[in-house]
Parts: structure tokens; sequence; C-alpha cells
């Protein structure tokens, strides 16, 4: 149930009803998305509202191997040979809590008016941390939001914090521009901040970016589900300092991604991604001086690196309450002849999971996960874990 505080008094709606208020643009949600607000505070005339929710969730994890000091089940991650070790770990995390509030309005010239603020408690030291901030209104959206070259209704349901290993996922501060055409098709096109992670040689280093990264997606929606076809253009700026100079590379992907209904019960998620210079958008590789390297037999000059991935999850729901999903996912970085041996080649991701809400504000699950990093000189490591979860949504 949700509660409105309306002139004073206090109305109480089902959680279908209370978008028919305001109706919310931005009903596309990750599944590790807060729901709709707990209650909205309605002025006399409902022409505007004040939602405000979130949700309470501690994490329990029991490491097997691999990935001990970590809460994020990352692939890159995993120690390889003699530091992989078999030492069992137990540990809980109430930093995924989040709390949120949404206001939207209705306006007679732009139509819907959203302003959308959100943060959970996964900074350091479960410091509060800005997830989502943004505005919108007449097709455009000013803030920090996910990235457009994401597909959030491909994204499978998982409590490990990070899913799938080659999903693209990140929140990217932008200028958006969404639209529609006809009932089926539907676009977004987007500048996005710039962020980069590069692996330099003695002569280059990073510098500031002044060119940002462009995303832009096509989606089709039809009964059995949708397919979005999403692309992404970078410009990445470094300095030679060897002689001073601004150089650039330029990074390009594209990604695939669907959400089919196979049956009444079954939907199967998927997404397939290749690029150069977008190591930043796959999940396990963010951040891990990927995304330009130094060019092969050129101690001045840095390139592109070709990396590629997918995944594929299968969701069955059991009844109304209770959902289990498998997932596979795989993400690769290509060797362009100048790979040290013990560097990263390939990262596999394996999930199986079962969710029971047990009451509309309660939700508990269990879920396995395997992960294995192989290097170029073909060395494994691997890691298994279990997770378990309650949620209590406000």
């Amino acid at each position: 149930m949700t509660a409105a505080l309306f002139m004073g008094t206090v109305e109480s709606f089902s959680q279908e009803e209370a978008p028919v208020i305001i109706q919310n643009i931005f009903a596309s949600r990750h599944p590790q998305d807060p729901g709709e607000p707990a209650f909205f505070l309605l002025p006399g005339k409902k022409n505007a509202q004040l939602g405000i929710g979130g949700y309470v969730r501690l994490i329990g994890i029991y490491d097997l191997n691999g990935l001990q000091n970590l809460k994020d089940f990352i692939t890159y991650q995993i120690p390889v040979g003699s530091e992989n070790t078999s030492q069992d770990r137990f540990q809980l995390d109430a930093g995924q809590s989040r709390i949120f509030t949404e206001f939207r309005a209705r306006t007679r010239r732009y139509g819907p008016l959203k302003i959308y603020i959100e943060a959970d408690f996964y900074g350091s030291n479960n410091n509060l941390r800005l997830r989502h901030a943004y505005g919108s209104f007449a097709g455009f959206l000013v803030g920090q939001t996910w990235s457009t070259f994401m597909d959030l209704e491909a994204s499978p349901n998982t409590i490990d914090f990070e899913g799938p290993n080659s999903e693209i996922a990140l929140r990217s501060p932008m200028v958006r521009y969404s639209g529609k055409i006809g009932p089926a098709f539907r676009f977004a096109i987007a500048a996005e901040t710039p962020e980069t992670s590069i692996t330099n040689t003695l002569s280059t280093k990073n510098i500031p970016q002044f060119m940002p990264d462009f995303t832009g997606r096509a989606s089709v929606y039809g009964k059995p589900g949708h397919l979005q076809l999403a692309g992404v253009y970078r410009d990445i700026a470094y300095e030679d300092t060897s002689s001073g100079t601004t150089r650039t590379a330029a990074g390009w992907g594209l990604a695939l991604s669907g959400r089919l209904h196979i049956s009444k019960n079954d939907v199967f998620m998927f997404q397939g991604t290749y690029g150069k210079g977008i190591a930043r958008y796959i999940q396990d590789i963010s951040g891990a001086g990927l995304d330009l390297v130094p060019e092969n037999m050129n101690a001045t000059a840095l390139e592109a690196l070709p990396v590629w991935g997918a995944y594929g999850a299968w969701e069955h729901n059991w009844t109304t309450a209770i959902s289990n999903t498998l997932i596979y996912g795989f993400t690769q970085a290509d060797d362009l002849g100048n790979k040290p041996a013990t560097s990263y080649a390939l990262g596999q991701y394996v999930a199986a999971n079962v969710f029971w809400k047990i009451l509309p504000m309660v939700t508990t699950a269990i879920e396995y996960l395997w992960g294995q990093r192989v290097n170029k000189n073909g060395r494994k490591g691997a890691a298994n874990r279990i997770n378990f979860m309650v949620q209590f949504d406000l």
C-alpha cells in the first residue's frame, strides 16, 4: 500500500494506483533499483506530487575461495596461482540500502516533469553515496543516471551488486534526449562525462578530457519483448610527455541486447558488446586501465584496446512471489602483442539464484556465484561464493 498526504489528511491506495496520479515517465528500472515511492505528498489540485521511498537491504556473503577481501564479485580481481587461497570467509553488509525522493508534476506545455535524487551507503565506511540526481521534461534529461549505452530491461536480477561481468552498467552525468516514433520505436541520444582508465608508459600520462562521450540507442518493442541496439563514441586524450604534445585515440562500441518473453512464466535476457576503448562501460574491467594501452613498439603512443563480451540470463517465475534466474557471462580483452604474460585475458561468470517475496514489503533471496579469471599465459584462478539477502521496502 502507498499513502498520500492530501490537504492535511492521509489517503491510501495500491501501488498500481500510485503512478496513475501522475504517470511515472521513467518506468524502466534496473532490477536493484527501488520501486515506487512508499508514499506521496499531494497538493490540493493534484497536479504535483512528492514521493519518498527506498529499502533496507542486508547482504550475507560466504566465500569459499578467491575473493575473500571484496564485497563485490569482480572476476577481474580473482587471484591467480598461489595467490588464490581456499580460506573461507563470512561477512555481512547493509551498504546497499537506499533512500530516494522524487518530484513529479504536470505542465501544460511540456507534459510530465520529474526530479529524482537517490543515494545508497556503499561509499567508504558506509558513507552516503550519490547514485542518481536528475531532472527531466519535454524529452530532455539533465543530471546523473544510468548511461544511455545501457539496456535496463535486459539486466537480470541478482543479489550480487556487480551482476554479469560483461554487463554495461554505470551511472554518468549527462544531457540526454529521448523520443518515440509510434508505439513500438524508442530512441535516445546523449553527451556523457568522459571518465577514462589508461595504462601509461614512461612517456605518457593522463590529462583532463575535453570531449564528452557520445552515446545513443534505438529500441523496438512488441508483444514478445524488445530488442535494442546501442552505440558509443569516445575521443580519449592523453599527453606524450617526451614532446609535450596532446594526443587522442578514438574509442567506439556497439551493444545488441534484449528481453524476450519465451512463455507466460519465462523470460530470456541477453547482451553482446564489442568495441575499442570502452572498458569503462563494461562492468568487471571498468577502471582497470584498459581503455587505452601502450602501442606495440612505440613508447610514446597509446591505442584503444579491443574488448568484447556477452551474457545470457533465463528467469522463471514459479509464482507471483517466487522466481529464479540462471546467468552466464564472459568478458575478453584482446592482446595487441604487447601485454605482459600475467595480464588479464578472459573472465567468466555464473550465477544461480532464487528470490521470494514473502510479503509485499519483504523479499529474501539466496544465490550461488562462480567466477574465473584467465591470464594471457593461460594460468587461471576461480572463486566460489554464496550470497543471501533480506530486503525491507519502504
